[in-house]
């Protein structure tokens, strides 16, 4: 990363249901992968796909999470090696019932969605996925890598569905990223926001953020009831034997939030 630009993301998704509705889970688990994708020597590179594979199913999802993962052992690859810097995973719907949900994100503190028991994320056999995602080679090497992703699916009817809602403050920039302009006064601050009504009244079951290193916070706020704070998310960060600090080539400082 520049000292002049950072390169910067802020992504939010919040899954909201009405009411609760425990029921007996009957879960199976699926994993599926895309790929693979080539990286050349320390390099960057922002992919994704409008057409990835899915469960074919009707049914809910419970529980997700994604990984990159060797070509040929099928192993989990260290950031020393690869790092999944960011995906997003939507919704397309189907040719019939467009949906265009942005349902699942992560970044590379490998953040999982887990509802809780009784609700569900929707899905249907016809529905079409697409993900955008940035990957980074840390090592000096031609590597290839697959994303991988898992989830925990259950047919259960009496699960409770939830919607998700997403913000992107990159407003749908490519790789969902956007520059954070350097040469200010020291403590300068580079705020952003964006707005999205809700589709529905409910309660929030789940939800997950991720920002970069030198980010303050991230806020999820309601502007028609008095802009009253709903959720605060802060980063945290590593001791200096972290991983995250000693990768190649050298670049700013990471956090975490989730």
């Amino acid at each position: 990363m520049s000292a002049v630009l950072r390169k910067a993301l802020l992504l939010a998704i919040v899954l909201v249901a009405v009411l609760a509705a425990p029921a007996a889970a009957k879960p199976f688990h699926m994993t599926l992968k895309e790929g693979p994708f080539e990286l050349g020597p320390y390099s960057v590179r922002l992919g994704g796909g409008g057409d990835i594979r899915t469960p074919r199913m009707n049914g809910f999802i419970t529980h997700m999470q994604a990984d990159v993962v060797d070509v040929r052992t099928g192993k989990v690859v260290p950031i020393q090696r690869i790092m999944l810097h960011h995906i997003v995973f939507s919704n397309l719907g189907s040719s019939a019932k467009r949906k265009g949900q942005a349902f699942y994100g992560d970044g590379e503190e490998r953040a999982r969605m887990d509802l809780p028991r009784g609700y569900g994320y929707p899905i249907e056999r016809a529905d079409k996925w697409g993900f955008v995602w940035m990957l980074m080679n840390h090592r000096d090497r031609l590597d290839r890598v697959y994303v991988r992703y898992r989830m925990t699916l259950d047919r259960n009817p009496r699960l409770h569905p939830v919607v998700p809602v997403a913000w992107d403050t990159s407003h749908g920039r490519q790789g969902l990223v956007f520059d954070v302009p350097g040469g200010g006064a020291p403590r300068s601050v580079d705020q952003r926001s964006t707005s999205h009504p809700s589709p529905v009244s409910g309660r929030i079951v789940a939800g997950l953020g991720h920002v970069h290193g030198g980010a303050k916070s991230l806020t999820l706020s309601e502007p028609t009831c008095g802009n009253r704070r709903i959720y605060v998310s802060r980063p945290t960060w590593g001791l200096p034997g972290h991983p995250f600090y000693h990768v190649r080539p050298s670049c700013t400082s990471r956090g975490r939030s989730t």
